[in-house]
């Protein structure tokens, strides 16, 4: 990515750089893996620019790696991970640690909205041949002071919840049963994640409108700067 605002003769001596390395880094992974690949080096804002790009070729996936920790400026502004992330239509997947294997077990991160069904549905396009299961963290509000009974009154809710999401979103037949488990939703999903030695985290991407365009949901801002697995993030199609 370049910047656009650059003298022509400087922007095109950065891009051809860019290239360059570029070649070199690709060719190392496709010529061992048999991948066929175009590189293409972009001008202009990265967030918008990306997105643009994955409308325009139609993108299924969008394949990110980790930001780098900025731990001073990253507490004021959205990272440029976030802002594509925010931007663009298609899934997002964050690849975080380098593996030799493929995805062997998926969690995913059920609020049984039509986003975390859609990264339910993305998860078993992806990745077909992994355990996939779903976790929802249950809250209940004022606990210690309300009747038993009204915990589980809630939990039903949730129960009603999965079987209505079930039935109108078209899951896959292999998704797993939703553990619902009691807590605040990022404890519990570490949990789950650490219980399954899960290696990829299913979620539903919750954007909402902002002074400088599109902001992620909370819970998908918070997985996105410290991932306890690889991201998958997904929004209601």
């Amino acid at each position: 990515m370049v910047d656009d605002s650059l003298p022509n003769a400087l922007a095109e001596e950065f891009a051809r750089a860019d290239e360059s390395r570029l070649t070199r880094v690709v060719a190392a992974v496709s010529d061992s893996e048999g991948v066929s690949h175009e590189l293409r080096t972009l001008r202009g804002d990265r967030a918008p620019a990306v997105a643009l790009l994955c409308a325009t070729e139609r993108a299924d996936l969008l394949i990110l790696g980790r930001h780098r920790p900025r731990p001073f400026t990253d507490i004021f502004r959205e990272t440029t991970m976030e802002r594509i992330v925010a931007q663009v239509a298609c899934p997002v997947l964050l690849a975080c640690a380098p593996t030799g294997t493929d995805y062997g077990v998926v969690v995913a991160a059920i609020d049984f909205s039509p986003a975390s069904a859609a990264a339910v549905r993305t998860a078993a396009l992806l990745v077909a041949e992994a355990r996939l299961g779903g976790v929802h963290a249950l809250h209940v509000p004022y606990r210690g002071l309300i009747a038993p009974s009204t915990a589980e009154a809630l939990s039903e809710e949730a129960r009603s919840a999965e079987a209505t999401l079930r039935k109108a979103r078209d899951l896959p037949a292999h998704f797993g049963p939703i553990a619902m488990i009691e807590g605040v939703v990022d404890q519990v999903v570490a949990a789950a994640l650490a219980r399954d030695n899960a290696d990829l985290l299913a979620l539903g991407a919750h954007a909402r409108a902002g002074v400088g365009g599109a902001l992620l949901g909370g819970f998908a801002t918070r997985i996105l700067r410290d991932p306890p697995a690889d991201p998958l993030i997904a929004r209601a199609g």
